[in-house]
C-alpha cells in the first residue's frame, strides 16, 4: 500500500501536469466558441496562433528551468509556477471580455509555467518516492493531465469560453495557495543538514517495513558528496557524458518524441474541428474523449509495476498505429462518399458507422495513456538520478514543447495542403516504427535503480 502523504504531495507537485492538459484541450472547445463571440471572421493563422502560443511558452520556460534548477529547489520552484499559471489564465480571463489580443500573452505565460513546472515535479516526485514505487507516482503525472482535458472539455462545451477562462482562473488561484503546503523533500532537508525533520518526513513517505534510516544515511551521503563536487554548468554536464550517457539520452528524446508523434496533442486540441464533419455531437465527443483518458490514465497508475516499461510502450505503439490507420480510413470514406471511389457494401457501412468512430477514439485513448503518456516520464526517472534530472529533464521537456509547438502550429497547414487522411496515415506509419525502435533500443528500466 503506498502512504497517502506520498500519493497526495506527488498529486499537487504534478498540478503543472493538470494546466498541460487544460492548456492542451481548451482551444479544442474555445475555438468554436470564440470564433462565434466575434463580429470579424478568424483567420486560420490566428487559431493556429491561439492552438500553438502556449507550446512557445513552455520551450521558453523548460529552457529558465534548465538555467535556474541548481538555484532553486523544486518545491520552491513550483510554488513560482503556480503564481504565473494563476497570472496567464487571469489574462486569458479578461481577453475574453475585453481585447482578445492578451489571449497571446497568457497563453504564454501559462506555458511557461507548464514548461518549468515540469522538469521540477519530476525532480520533486522522484526525491519522494525514492527508488520504489516510482511507476506509480510517476503515473500521476499522466492521471493529473487527463483530469485537466475531461474538465476543460466538459466545462467548454457547458459554457461559453468567457465563463471557463474565468473557472479555470479561480481553480489555478486555489492551486497556487495549496502548493505552499507541500512537505520539504529528504534531499531537500538532506542539503539543509536537517536530518531529524528527514527522518520524520520519510516515516512519512515509506511504508512501516521500510528501513527508513538506512536510506536516510544513503541520502545524506549522496548530498554531502554532491557539495563536495565542483558545481558544473549543464553545459559542463553535457560534455562529460560517455557514449552510453548519450545512447541514453537519444533514447529518452525519442520516447518523448513519439508522445507527440501520436497524434495525441493535435487531436486534443482540435478535437472538435477535426470530427466536425462527422455526426457525433460536441458533446459526446468532449465526453467520450476525457473520460476515455481519466478512466484508462488511472488504470495504468494501478498497473504501472506490474508489466515491463517496454511491454506498455509496444502496446501502445500498436494500438495508437492501428487506430490511427482506421481514422485515416474513416475520413477517406467521408471524402469519398459522392466521389468515384464509393466503397461497397459492408465496408462502407461499417466505415460510416459512429459506433466504429467511437471505438476507435476510446481505443486509441486507451494506448497513448497505457504507454507513450506515463511511461516517459517512467523511464526519465529511472535512467537518471535526480541529480542527473537536473540537465536531462529540462532537456527532455525542451525538446518535448519544441515538438508540440511545431506539430500543433503545423496542422492546419498540413490540412488545408494534405487532409485528415494523410496525416493520420502518417501518424500511423511513425506509431508502428515505434513498435521497432521500442523493441531494439529502449531497456528494461522496471528492476533497475540508478
Amino acid at each position: 500500500m503506498v502512504p497517502v502523504t506520498l500519493i497526495l504531495n506527488c498529486l499537487l507537485a504534478s498540478s503543472g501536469y493538470l494546466t498541460v492538459g487544460i492548456l492542451t484541450a481548451w482551444p479544442a472547445t474555445a475555438l468554436p466558441s470564440i470564433r462565434g463571440s466575434l463580429d470579424y471572421s478568424l483567420s486560420i493563422e490566428s487559431q493556429s496562433w491561439i492552438g500553438s502560443t502556449g507550446h512557445i511558452g513552455g520551450l521558453v520556460g523548460t529552457i529558465v528551468s534548465i538555467l535556474i534548477s541548481k538555484y532553486i529547489g523544486a518545491r520552491q520552484g513550483l510554488v513560482l509556477c503556480g503564481g504565473m499559471s494563476s497570472i496567464g489564465w487571469a489574462l486569458i480571463c479578461i481577453s475574453s471580455w475585453f481585447s482578445l489580443y492578451l489571449i497571446y500573452p497568457g497563453l504564454f505565460l501559462m506555458g511557461w509555467s507548464c514548461g518549468l513546472s515540469c522538469p521540477l515535479s519530476s525532480i520533486y516526485v522522484s526525491e519522494l518516492a525514492g527508488s520504489g514505487n516510482k511507476g506509480m507516482v510517476t503515473s500521476i503525472f499522466n492521471l493529473n493531465l487527463t483530469i485537466g482535458i475531461l474538465f476543460t472539455n466538459v466545462l467548454g462545451v457547458m459554457v461559453e469560453w468567457h465563463y471557463s477562462s474565468l473557472t479555470i482562473t479561480l481553480i489555478h488561484a486555489l492551486l497556487f495557495f495549496a502548493l505552499f503546503a507541500l512537505i520539504p523533500s529528504p534531499n531537500e532537508l538532506a542539503k539543509a543538514g536537517s536530518r531529524d525533520k528527514m527522518v520524520e518526513v520519510l516515516k512519512k513517505l515509506r511504508k512501516d517495513d521500510e528501513d527508513i534510516f538506512k536510506e536516510a544515511n544513503m541520502i545524506t551521503k549522496a548530498m554531502n558528496e554532491m557539495k563536495n563536487k565542483i558545481q558544473r554548468s549543464h553545459i559542463d554536464v553535457v560534455k562529460a557524458m560517455d557514449k552510453a550517457q548519450f545512447k541514453k539520452l537519444g533514447i529518452i528524446l525519442m520516447v518523448f518524441s513519439f508522445s507527440h508523434f501520436s497524434g495525441i496533442f493535435v487531436v486534443s486540441a482540435f478535437l472538435v474541428d477535426i470530427f466536425s464533419s462527422t455526426e457525433i455531437s460536441t458533446f459526446v465527443l468532449v465526453l467520450v474523449s476525457g473520460f476515455s483518458e481519466i478512466i484508462f490514465s488511472f488504470l495504468q497508475m494501478i498497473i504501472a509495476d506490474k508489466l515491463g516499461r517496454k511491454v506498455f510502450l509496444v502496446i501502445s505503439g500498436v494500438g495508437t498505429s492501428l487506430t490511427t490507420a482506421v481514422f485515416a480510413a474513416i475520413f477517406w470514406n467521408f471524402d469519398n462518399k459522392d466521389g468515384m471511389f464509393v466503397v461497397p457494401g459492408l465496408l462502407g457501412i461499417i466505415l460510416s458507422s459512429n459506433i466504429l468512430l467511437v471505438s476507435c477514439l476510446v481505443i486509441y485513448y486507451l494506448s497513448f495513456n497505457i504507454g507513450f503518456g506515463p511511461v516517459k516520464f517512467t523511464l526519465l526517472s529511472e535512467m537518471f538520478t535526480p541529480a542527473e534530472q537536473e540537465s536531462i529533464a529540462g532537456l527532455c521537456h525542451t525538446w518535448y514543447w519544441l515538438l508540440g509547438f511545431i506539430v500543433v502550429k503545423m496542422f492546419h497547414f498540413m490540412f488545408i495542403k494534405f487532409g485528415l487522411v494523410i496525416i493520420f496515415i502518417s501518424l500511423s506509419i511513425v506509431c508502428l516504427a515505434s513498435v521497432v525502435f521500442t523493441i531494439i533500443f529502449v531497456p528494461e528500466t522496471r528492476e533497475q535503480t540508478v
